[in-house]
């Protein structure tokens, strides 16, 4: 049995459903398309992670010869809808970016530690451009709406990828797209217009970015505050949204299927007791019990998980939810305040709450922060 048998063998047999394996050679049409899209991009493309540069494998790290692409079906239990309406099932599943611990992320350690154990030097590659990583070992195709989808599977999948030293047998590469040619389902679908045109995303306009990339320490005039604009698009989502992919014709059989599958006992708990209320006072062990199993990805700071549930709540119009907002206008942080405030105005305006206006009329007397006192402002007059 050959190295590159065992190694897809051994991959199959810790549950993958898909893999694949291709050259580490440069994505040079990965590399232009992403130049190409200035300040839409500018936030990634001069960030941190350096993603062109891992355009080019064998310059980032030295040693790589090879990618290994694994392709997980993370749609196998299901995904309960009080959920969905808060967030991704990607998140839901726990498999991206999973740490050691989770299940998920011990199944990646285990393929590196096979990899190792076969004398090859092994890096896990979570910069790659893991979507053409997938073309190229003709594992997957992009949608219109910029997803990865796997034959006879769908979109609901998560790429992996391990540089390795050693060169393998390659898988023909595929076809870059086979999305029809006049469906735009996805495109319609989107709830802030951010898929522009077939392929192309307007990362500032897509709600998960909205959710979780708005951080002013992360520069390029992105701010703390969710634009205005994009509020009231989010509904209940707080982390991710699936519209494009909940639109798309190829997905139909298994968000059919969803009910039929194996129930997950721990989202069966969280649908219960991963409320907007718990989100948006986030008391002590909230995180850690019931925010942290489905979302540990991209936010550090809780407050910002208190921010879009804020924007989430002012989206229901229930008045239930007014004492709890009532409780965090008097925030000590001013992101939350003026996102409340946002909400509260959903509650004066539209359901023309005389308690939601005389919330804001009584924090306006006294609030100091210009940024709050606006937001204050502009609920009242709207």
């Amino acid at each position: 049995m050959t190295l590159s048998t065992r190694i897809r063998e051994y991959a199959l047999d810790l549950g993958y459903d898909r893999v694949g394996l291709a050259p580490a050679d440069d994505f040079d049409e990965f590399i232009e398309a992403l130049a190409g899209r200035g300040e839409d991009y500018d936030w990634w493309t001069q960030g941190p992670r350096d993603p062109l540069s891992w355009g080019r494998p064998r310059e980032k790290a030295g040693f790589a010869r090879s990618i290994v692409v694994l392709v997980y079906n993370y749609a196998r239990c299901r995904f309960p809808p009080e959920l969905c309406a808060l967030m991704g099932r990607v998140y839901q599943s726990r498999s991206y970016l999973a740490p050691p611990t989770n299940i998920n992320g011990a199944r990646l350690g285990l393929m590196r530690d096979f990899l190792a154990g076969e004398g090859l030097t092994c890096e896990d590659a979570i910069w790659l451009p893991q979507r053409w990583a997938g073309v190229r070992a003709g594992l997957v195709s992009f949608g219109k709406n910029t997803c990865a989808y796997a034959p006879g599977i769908g979109s609901f999948v998560l790429l992996s990828t391990l540089l390795v030293d050693a060169e393998l047998d390659y898988d023909e590469p595929g076809p870059v797209s086979t999305c029809p040619k006049g469906c735009t389902l996805c495109l319609d679908a989107c709830p802030t217009g951010a898929l522009r045109e077939p392929f192309t995303l307007v990362p500032r306009r897509c709600l998960p970015f909205n959710a979780w990339m708005t951080n002013k320490e992360r520069g390029f005039g992105v701010t703390d505050s969710i634009p205005r604009e994009i509020r009231p698009l989010m509904a209940q989502r707080v982390h991710g949204c699936d519209a494009c992919q909940e639109a798309c014709p190829r997905n139909r059989k298994v968000l059919a299927a969803n009910d039929a599958r194996p129930r997950d006992a721990l989202l069966d708990l969280l649908a219960k007791e991963l409320t907007l209320e718990g989100l948006l006072h986030m008391p002590e062990g909230y995180y850690e019990s019931r925010v942290r199993p489905v979302m540990y990805n991209y936010i550090r700071d809780l407050r910002f998980f208190q921010r879009n549930a804020a924007v989430a709540i002012g989206n229901t119009r229930d008045l239930r939810y007014l004492p709890d907002l009532a409780q965090e206008l008097d925030n000590p942080d001013a992101t939350i305040r003026a996102h409340v405030a946002w909400a509260l105005g959903q509650f004066a305006g539209p359901c023309r709450s005389p308690e939601a206006r005389r919330l804001l009329s009584q924090r306006q007397a006294v609030e100091e922060d210009a940024e709050v006192a606006e937001e204050l402002r502009l609920a009242l007059e709207e």
